[in-house]
């Protein structure tokens, strides 16, 4: 194994080169590798502040006040790869001397997605550590706990170098062994198979005390999506109104964007341009308030294809049926 923390890091510092929001994801097989990237960046821009945190230890309320409050610069959080876990006992339940932890880990998760593009507005280079003894599939675990700030991911890099047969990562080291496999992406998965997952989130919610709200959001849209997926359109509404009712209003447009897709699945065209009309002014909110952010600018992007194409549809619907009567 050579050393390619040279080669890996130049994309990076390139891409800091400009302060804006940046979600940077860092693997790396020892810990030393994490004291030179963080000192290589201090040492590059100097002028820009620093906070880190240990995932193992913080809390979501920690976390994202620390991170409003830093206002630009680098925001580092190292063992990252906890929260993508869940403690369970050797039957795979969740004891009581487990739950507090993994509740902790389940607010982070979730209250960092939900927040993503409140996030997004702070010029700051959010740089998550994960070390190579983690689940090799950890970037799946992201995408699923965490989709939307998984979709402004900037950079992955995976950072390695020699290891002695004597030189173990006691600062990362871990022994924990887990069977459990990793459920596959909803995207990747059969009829059969969906109907399965989208069982097992009802049930999962159902389970979920409601005082859990950040944990209950992250659940809502993957059952909405199944829902849709397996044609139950109305579920999948039912399913996105009670979302709404437990998120603030400027945390709506995912909402709003996925009932207006099925809407036009439903030919509600209407309805439909209504609720991406909504979207857009959010998404133009948004991008005014940032114009250099390539997030918001592609939110916008989106967004007005969408109002575009759906006007579109509802003025060829009302032609063709102002036609009707001649014939």
């Amino acid at each position: 194994m050579s050393d390619n923390y040279q080669e890996e890091t130049q994309p990076l510092f390139k891409l800091l080169r400009n302060e804006a929001f940046r979600f940077i994801i860092v693997r790396y097989n020892h810990y030393s590798l994490v004291q030179q990237l963080q000192k290589d960046l201090q040492q590059r821009f100097p002028d820009r502040p620093v906070n880190t945190f240990n995932a193992k230890t913080v809390d979501y309320h920690q976390l994202t006040q620390a991170y409003y409050d830093l206002g630009s610069g680098f925001f580092f959080i190292e063992n990252f790869d906890d929260l993508l876990k869940e403690d369970k006992n050797s039957l795979g339940q969740e004891t009581p001397e487990t739950a507090q932890n993994n509740e902790r880990r389940r607010h982070i998760t979730a209250g960092l997605n939900l927040r993503r593009d409140k996030l997004a507005k702070y010029p700051i280079a959010l740089i998550v550590f994960i070390g190579f003894s983690a689940d090799s599939l950890y970037a799946k675990k992201i995408m699923e706990k965490m989709p939307d700030l998984w979709s402004f991911r900037s950079l992955l890099l995976d950072l390695e170098m020699p290891l002695a047969n004597d030189q173990p990562d006691w600062q990362n080291q871990q022994t924990e062994i887990t069977n459990r496999s990793l459920e596959r992406p909803i995207s990747s998965l059969g009829g059969t198979d969906k109907q399965a997952e989208l069982n097992r989130l009802l049930e999962l919610l159902a389970a979920t005390p409601k005082n859990e709200t950040a944990f209950r959001q992250t659940l809502y849209p993957q059952i909405a999506d199944l829902q849709n997926d397996l044609g139950d359109y109305q579920a999948a509404i039912d399913t996105l109104q009670t979302w709404g009712k437990i998120v603030n209003d400027d945390e709506k447009s995912q909402i709003w964007f996925k009932m207006g897709d099925i809407y036009t699945q439903l030919g509600d065209l209407d309805k439909a341009l209504t609720l991406f009309q909504t979207y857009h002014k959010l998404q133009k909110e948004l991008f005014t308030s940032d114009p250099t952010n390539i997030h918001f600018k592609n939110g916008l992007a989106i967004s007005y294809s969408k109002t575009r194409r759906n006007t579109r549809r509802l003025r060829q619907s009302q032609s063709g049926l102002a036609v009707l009567p001649r014939l």
